[in-house]
């Protein structure tokens, strides 16, 4: 773990996506939690202020993108949980499945953009071909920053 890092583990253990967001929250002393999957190592600055810009009045900031919501680059607010945990109880297991009843802020496609051009938010290394891709960006970061 990093220096300083909590580690949080799942209510109970291998619960899947929601009792993950639930435990973090539940162990969260602040209002608002930001949700991101451990496979996206890519994560840009710029669309985290913005998503965290849109907190007024609002129980969840998901990006919205064609092929779907991203749950696990989310903020979630304390308010959520109750929804949450009732998910949980009614055996429901899709990470958006609580969303029901709630303010949901969507962040779209095209305001993703303004923030991260290259939607290298959402690059999750999950087979070989990905690290691959990530291993690449990683190698063009390192050239273009060690230029003089």
């Amino acid at each position: 773990a990093a220096q300083g890092a909590r580690i949080v583990t799942d209510l109970e253990g291998h619960s899947g996506v929601l009792a993950a967001i639930a435990a973090g929250q539940l162990a969260s002393s602040r209002d608002w939690s930001l949700v991101v999957a451990c496979d996206m190592p890519f994560l840009q600055v710029p669309l985290i202020r913005h998503m965290s810009s849109l907190r007024d009045e609002v129980d969840v900031i998901v990006p919205r993108l064609v092929v779907g919501m991203e749950p696990l680059h989310a903020f979630y607010h304390r308010r959520s949980l109750p929804a949450l945990c009732d998910a949980l109880v009614r055996g429901r297991r899709r990470a958006t499945s609580f969303y029901d009843g709630l303010h949901i802020r969507y962040v779209d496609e095209s305001e993703i953009a303004r923030h991260d051009p290259e939607g290298l938010s959402f690059l999750n290394i999950n087979t070989p071909e990905d690290l691959s891709r990530a291993q690449a960006l990683l190698e063009r970061e390192t050239d273009f920053t060690s230029r003089p």
